[in-house]
């Protein structure tokens, strides 16, 4: 069965759909509880933007990624993630973005 530490190490690897960063640097991994008799994960996690089809998709790969690991079920609950966190990687595709401008001289 999965412990606490090898759901956050297989959910943390999955990235926001919105910042196109790991949950674990995100810290958008809130909680997890397991369930060892019924083989249930449930995880509570932060993400940049609620609803949609972002959501829709970081929901689906968490269960993917933990039933492929011996989750019988999954329960995920989300949350948004503080505006601060938001905007540091925000920030930082911006500036991505910008430092791949063409110059013609």
């Amino acid at each position: 069965m999965l412990t606490e530490e090898k759901v956050s190490a297989l959910v943390g690897e999955i990235k926001d759909p919105i910042i196109n960063v790991p949950l674990k640097e995100t810290k958008g991994i809130i909680d997890i509880s397991i369930k060892e008799e019924k083989a249930h994960v449930s995880v509570k996690v932060a993400m940049a933007q609620l609803g949609g089809q972002p959501q829709l998709e970081l929901q689906m790969a968490i269960v993917e990624k933990l039933k492929e690991n011996g989750a019988k079920t999954v329960g995920i609950r989300f949350e948004s993630l503080p505006e601060e966190t938001v905007a540091k990687y925000k920030g930082n595709q911006q500036a991505k973005k910008t430092d791949n401008r063409r110059i013609f001289i």
